[in-house]
């Protein structure tokens, strides 16, 4: 199964691809140059409208991003890769907060977005003071507040 990190918004988030760094399209120098986050979001073309990818969020504006070098909380072993995408997890999600004033954040296997939260919590971004506080646990749902609540 699939790892997937969340994000939701009231407002509009940026997708795509972040942290890539080629030297020519689609030439690396190496594996962590390679290493990157792509964030999807939770908008339809087809039917022109957006949907939710979990029941836990109230907010509209969502993005996903598939979690394989993210780890959880528990993992023992954090990979360079794994350090990487936290750091470009962390910058998006401050520059997410600091615009909207709130997000909310949670992380599920894919299938199980709509399981019963295991955990919920709420802080601001001062408590996020490194990239490693962004690991959390499977089904932990983060609400992040720009100043104190």
């Amino acid at each position: 199964m699939t790892q997937y990190h969340f994000i939701s918004s009231p407002i509009i988030l940026k997708e795509g691809s972040f942290g890539e760094n080629a030297i020519s399209p689609n030439v690396y120098e190496n594996e962590l140059d390679f290493t990157h986050v792509y964030m999807e979001r939770n908008y339809d073309p087809e039917e022109k409208k957006f949907f939710s990818f979990s029941k836990h969020f109230k907010y509209k504006y969502q993005v996903s991003m598939v979690s394989t070098q993210v780890p959880l909380k528990g993992e023992k072993r954090i990979t360079p890769e794994g350090e990487k995408c936290l750091k470009i997890l962390y910058e998006y999600i401050r520059e997410a907060v600091n615009e909207s004033g709130v997000i909310e954040f949670f992380a599920s296997w894919n299938s199980e977005e709509d399981y019963p939260i295991r955990e919920k919590r709420q802080i601001t971004l001062t408590d996020l003071k490194t990239p490693r506080d962004l690991i959390i646990a499977d089904r932990e749902f983060v609400t992040i507040y720009k100043d104190v609540r």
